[in-house]
């Protein structure tokens, strides 16, 4: 039964490695001229394939044995269930808000980004990771399985070094300007700066 668990990690970190190598400018550039396609084919093919071997993993994840590390009382599951929703309804304002752009799905109307500073971004820099992590730690705590905390774990983890990888693309992009909002607005957790 540990042996599912070890794959399940392997899975999750090969998934995190394969994502972090296929979003590197360079992996791009070199699959985009291997197929012969354009960067919004390139980044629709980038989202399939996050999408199906996420849905992949996931299943595996769902099918193993999992060990039950506590059961949860009414109290954990009303505090599961509010995570859930919150980190719900900031992961979908933060979908709607830009997913369509960044999915290769629409058209770019220009070729410079703007920084986002209003709306939910003025409380966190980083709303959509925010919002993951509320809703990935409810569903540890409404279903607290060794499979649930090696993939929160993993995800927590590799979100924050890519937020820091983020943050030097963000500054090399914005510069001051972002060097302000970092000042003014926090990472990850709204007052804390």
């Amino acid at each position: 039964m540990r042996h599912h668990h070890i794959i399940l990690g392997l899975l999750w970190l090969s998934y995190c490695l394969i994502h972090s190598i296929l979003a590197r400018s360079y992996a791009r550039l070199w699959v985009m001229g291997f197929l012969n396609i354009r960067k919004d084919t390139y980044r629709v093919i980038y989202n399939v394939f996050a999408l199906v071997s996420l849905a992949a993993i996931l299943i595996y994840q769902f099918r193993i044995t999992a060990i039950r590390l506590f059961r949860p009382g009414m109290t954990l599951r009303i505090i599961a269930i509010l995570f859930l929703t919150a980190g719900l309804i900031i992961m979908l304002i933060c979908i709607r808000k830009y997913f369509l752009q960044l999915s290769g799905l629409v058209k770019e109307e220009h070729n410079k980004r703007v920084l986002e500073t209003g709306g939910i971004h003025q409380y966190v820099r980083h709303p959509l990771y925010l919002g993951t992590f509320i809703f990935i730690t409810g569903l540890f705590i409404l279903f607290p399985f060794l499979s649930n905390l090696i993939a929160v774990a993993i995800i927590m983890a590799y979100t924050i070094i890519g937020i820091l990888f983020e943050e030097k693309k963000l500054i090399e992009e914005f510069g001051e300007h972002y060097r302000q909002y970092q000042q003014n607005v926090p990472m990850l957790l709204p007052f804390l700066k």
